[in-house]
């Protein structure tokens, strides 16, 4: 249990990078309807893991409500909390609090961001502390199946602590790449190091983007 705390806390943290500034994109414009579709790759051999949608579902003034539906033999749905920004709140088997994700408006390249927040799996009441740094360093032309974007490369380091009994730690290092045209990220890239080694490696990737008519 202690080990797959962090572990899932950064997977679920693969679609939360977003980007902003003056010069930057603006706040994602997102609309009840829209579909993204997704596929998780095995970092270390390249293989599809698993095939998901997320289509919003509900919008207020502070959040986006999507439904998640994990395709394949053990296909799940969720429903999945996030702030207007792509920060994450609450996608069912854990919530963040205030959220995980350095995602503000307005902001510039360059600038190093750093946020504190704690992660707790709700069934069962383990949780742990992480802090994250980040910053975007950059626009890079990103191909993915659902075709080749403009995007801007946030990379961001989270090291989560395990609390009470079990103190672990995990060290997670990400990049991910926002296209202001899909208004999510097209692409994420994340390593995670335990016991001083690579524990774990997986790649996000968009395959189909369908905007509400």
């Amino acid at each position: 249990m202690r080990r797959t705390t962090c572990a899932v806390i950064i997977m679920s943290l693969g679609l939360s990078a977003l980007a902003s500034g003056a010069d930057l994109p603006d706040a994602p414009s997102v609309r009840v309807g829209d579909i993204w579709h997704y596929r998780q790759l095995d970092g270390f051999t390249n293989e599809i893991q698993t095939e998901a949608s997320h289509q919003v579902v509900n919008m207020s003034d502070s959040e986006i409500t999507v439904r998640q539906v994990n395709k394949g033999r053990d296909s799940t749905r969720s429903i999945v909390i996030y702030d207007r920004f792509w920060n994450l709140i609450d996608n069912g088997a854990l919530k963040y609090e205030p959220s995980a994700g350095l995602n503000t408006f307005p902001m510039t390249l360059g600038k190093v961001m750093r946020k504190d927040f704690r992660g707790t799996i709700l069934k069962t009441g383990v949780s742990a502390a992480c802090t994250e740094k980040g910053q975007y360093v950059g626009w890079e032309k990103t191909s993915v199946p659902a075709g080749t974007f403009d995007a801007l490369r946030l990379d961001m380091e989270i090291e989560c602590r395990g609390t009470g009994r079990d103190t672990y730690i995990n060290k997670t290092m990400t990049n991910s790449w926002y296209a202001p045209s899909v208004n999510r990220i097209v692409r994420s890239e994340s390593q995670t190091i335990r016991d001083g080694r690579v524990r774990e490696k997986t790649a996000l990737e968009l395959v189909r983007y369908a905007p509400a008519p």
